[in-house]
């Protein structure tokens, strides 16, 4: 995946074998949130949870786990600025 580090926010772009394994789409309760598709392709939103719709912080959509044990490890600010590959273990 390719995490974009910028001054006042995060992009995520994961691959789509990374979707799989990780936000798991179409599987209810483990699929997680924060996987959303825009201009650019699927995206997650794990470091920008304020750009969610508050039904889904809420927990009234399909997808209901928030966040995964992957993404919790990576910590932007110690990235630094830029884009950075990250990759599955």
């Amino acid at each position: 995946m390719i995490v974009d580090v910028h001054g006042w926010h995060t992009v995520i772009y994961p691959t789509l074998d990374e979707i799989e394994k990780l936000c798991k789409p179409g599987e209810g309760d483990d699929t997680c949130i924060n996987l959303v598709c825009g201009a650019n392709g699927f995206e997650c939103l794990a470091f920008n949870q304020s750009q969610l719709p508050d039904h889904l912080l809420e927990g009234k959509g399909n997808a209901k786990r928030d966040g995964c044990d992957f993404l919790k490890k990576i910590s932007p600010v110690k990235l630094g600025l830029g884009k950075h590959e990250i990759y599955l273990d």
